[in-house]
């Protein structure tokens, strides 16, 4: 089943690929607010840690 499977998505290729495409720029776009609340995150605490 898997060969017919592969097949079928070999077919289909274009729109997987921008299937992909979208996916992979959600990913990006998610990574950028994750560094961003990281680097917010970590300023924070560096601050914090600097009262004590």
């Amino acid at each position: 089943g898997t060969i017919s499977l592969l097949c079928v998505s070999k077919r289909e290729m274009p729109m997987r690929k921008k299937e992909e495409m979208i996916h992979m720029k959600r990913i990006l776009k998610c990574k950028n607010e994750l560094y961003q609340l990281c680097q917010v995150c970590s300023l924070v605490c560096w601050g914090s840690s600097q009262k004590f």
